[in-house]
């Protein structure tokens, strides 16, 4: 009975000075935090507004890297600056010669090819003869340019005479004067026939006419075949003089803005090897 007495006894102090230990620890803790959060918690709060009163000035989030991993990772940083960036564009086209670079060449008269010279993908030089047509109005040219020529000798040698005569005073002035007139006229159809033989290209012979480059460069184009017969103006030639060359483009509307003087084009030929 005694023992249990004291049992009794004893309880109500060990509880009493559990509970003061507790409040005294509680009071410890919360006095250490209470120590503690002034030096750590205003700073970490002042960062944070700093942060977001840049990020809310620049308007943009910003994300810093320390300069150890940038190394590492080589990321180089550069300031930020206007450019332009690359692109292609792909467009189909034609190479062509300008228009003082390429000839044309026709047949001046009607007749069968009676010779080529040259082939397709040959230099030529300018006043070359690249093909001979045989042609009946070569020849008839050629008989006007004759005929021509002895006219212009008779009228000659009749001036000649009658000027003799008009000097000696055996014959009047008119008769001086109209063969002097018929001298003129003679010379002017002579040089019209002429000029049409040479525009031509009429051969010696007469019997043909010559197909002739007006410049230096290189056959493109040929059309006409050996024994063929040709019109008046038919096309039998093209060549291509060493000059530049001009390349038409078809550009979208959408693609021109992006098209600058002085910018690079590669042409890249149908066998897909660039020019």
């Amino acid at each position: 009975m005694i023992e249990q007495e004291r049992r009794s006894m004893n309880w109500p102090v060990t509880a009493g000075m559990v509970a003061v230990a507790a409040a005294l620890g509680f009071g410890a803790s919360h006095w250490m935090a209470a120590k503690k959060s002034p030096a750590t918690i205003p700073a970490a709060a002042s960062t944070a507004s700093a942060a977001e009163s840049a990020q809310a000035e620049s308007g943009t989030p910003e994300v810093k890297i320390p300069v150890e991993y940038l190394n590492i990772a080589k990321i180089a940083v550069e300031p930020v600056l206007n450019g332009g960036l690359e692109a292609e564009i792909l467009a189909s086209g034609t190479v062509t010669a300008p228009p003082n670079s390429e000839a044309i060449i026709v047949a001046r008269a009607s007749g069968n090819l009676s010779r080529i010279h040259r082939q397709l993908g040959d230099t030529v030089r300018a006043g070359e003869s690249l093909a001979l047509v045989e042609s009946m109005e070569a020849t008839a040219m050629a008989a006007d340019r004759t005929v021509a020529n002895a006219k212009v000798a008779l009228a000659r040698k009749t001036f000649a005479r009658e000027s003799t005569l008009f000097q000696q005073g055996v014959t009047p002035r008119q008769e001086m004067e109209a063969a002097q007139s018929a001298l003129a006229v003679a010379e002017s159809e002579a040089q019209r026939a002429a000029t049409i033989a040479r525009t031509a290209q009429v051969s010696g012979d007469g019997k043909s006419v010559a197909v002739v480059s007006p410049i230096a460069g290189k056959i493109t184009a040929q059309m006409g075949t050996l024994g063929g017969f040709v019109q008046p103006q038919t096309e039998l030639f093209r060549v291509a003089g060493a000059g530049p060359v001009k390349v038409e483009v078809s550009v979208s509307a959408a693609d021109i803005s992006r098209i600058a003087t002085g910018d690079k084009a590669s042409i890249m030929a149908a066998s897909r090897q660039a020019k």
